[in-house]
């Protein structure tokens, strides 16, 4: 049994456990709830006894439901690792000029340029798209320095300030798209770890995806974490197959 195979029964197995708990506590306060109403004392005491364990209940689901979030997260990054697609063969590599033509011609602009870094973004609002009629924010960053990290403080200091001033403008972001991208001669383990970084996560009605991609110059190939049979949402099976179109 291989580790991703371990990994992802671990997941699995954590994420029952607390959905267990999750529907034990809900249905044990839901009992006693409906059973204070049973009580032989006035109804004015049992209604208060009733509302009382109701906010129980309620706080108790607000601190599970984080937790909830944390391992069904888990169990679908583990699940998207297991079905991992290979690396994909292409000449052009993401931090080339050429590369950010076509993210111009898909109407993105350039935010930021120099020696370090290069960020383009993209502001979409498209009400016949499913994934973009609530506002997006795309972002595509090219990390020309391989000094730096996917990230890096600079670079979240740079996204940071072009949303203050899309929100000064009025123009609010509900969903987030956002790839990152280095080069080498060949990808490291370090690397790879730092790849598999990704994020696919819901806030409320909000979607943050996040997706690391690595070009390995010596065999013109590109990293990134996705798979052609599984996605864990449907916002980042859109991602993918945005970067896959420009590879």
């Amino acid at each position: 049994m291989n580790i991703e195979v371990i990994d992802l029964e671990k997941a699995g197995k954590n994420y029952r456990k607390i959905l267990i708990l999750f529907f034990v506590f809900s249905i044990g306060m839901g009992g006693l709830i409906v059973g204070a109403f049973f009580l032989p004392m006035h109804e004015n005491y049992t209604t208060m006894i009733a509302i009382v364990l109701l906010l129980i209940l309620l706080a108790g689901m607000g601190a599970f439901r984080p937790r909830l979030m944390y391992y069904k997260e888990d169990l679908m990054f583990e699940r998207l690792k297991g079905k991992q697609s290979p690396k994909i063969s292409t000449s052009i590599s993401p931090l080339s000029e050429s590369f950010f033509v076509s993210l111009v011609n898909q109407e993105f602009k350039v935010n930021h340029k120099d020696e370090r870094f290069t960020i383009l973004t993209k502001y979409i609002k498209d009400k016949k798209q499913y994934h973009t009629k609530r506002p997006m924010l795309m972002v595509y960053v090219a990390i020309h320095d391989p000094k730096l990290d996917y990230q890096n403080s600079l670079i979240i200091q740079y996204i940071n300030a072009i949303e203050d001033q899309l929100y000064k403008n009025k123009q609010r972001i509900m969903n987030y798209t956002v790839f990152v991208s280095k080069e080498g001669s060949q990808m490291t383990g370090e690397d790879k770890e730092d790849c598999n970084n990704v994020s696919f996560s819901r806030i409320g009605k909000r979607s943050i995806v996040t997706i690391n991609l690595f070009y390995e110059t010596k065999n013109q190939s590109c990293y990134f974490l996705y798979s052609n049979d599984y996605w864990p949402t449907s916002y980042y099976k859109f991602a993918v197959e945005f970067i896959k179109d420009l590879l």
